[in-house]
């Protein structure tokens, strides 16, 4: 789960845990009862609207690299065949963010209906 994440369920965990009780506490029984459904319900819909939070659509996980650029040097050959991806260069996800160089790529030979070679900066969805 990403750390935005994290956070919003944990503060609306928290806001969950003290409102309630507080809500009996301090007010009489009618308004304690109204504020402390408010809360529940609004906890509800963000806790079903969490799944809809715009995140990382591949399941993947973010590296814990400082940088965010990605670098291909001298890399060696790669062929594909059938269908499949050849790459000595970059390869990655368009909006990735930070810089994309390529320097001295080995051949990236695809053969076959369907086939993709890379040697330079390819950004796909």
């Amino acid at each position: 789960m990403a750390p935005g994440r994290k956070v919003v369920l944990a503060v609306g965990a928290a806001v969950l845990a003290v409102t309630s009780p507080l809500a009996y506490t301090v007010a009489p029984a009618g308004v304690g009862d109204a504020v402390s459904a408010s809360v529940i319900a609004a906890t509800a819909i963000a806790a079903l609207a969490v799944p809809l939070w715009p995140g990382r659509s591949d399941g993947t996980k973010p590296s814990n690299d400082a940088s965010r650029d990605a670098v291909a040097a001298r890399t060696g050959r790669a062929k594909a065949t059938s269908g499949g991806k050849a790459n000595t260069g970059v390869w990655r996800r368009r909006g990735a963010g930070g810089a994309a160089r390529v320097e001295y790529t080995g051949d990236a030979d695809a053969q076959g209906q369907g086939s993709r070679a890379n040697t330079g900066v390819k950004e796909s969805d």
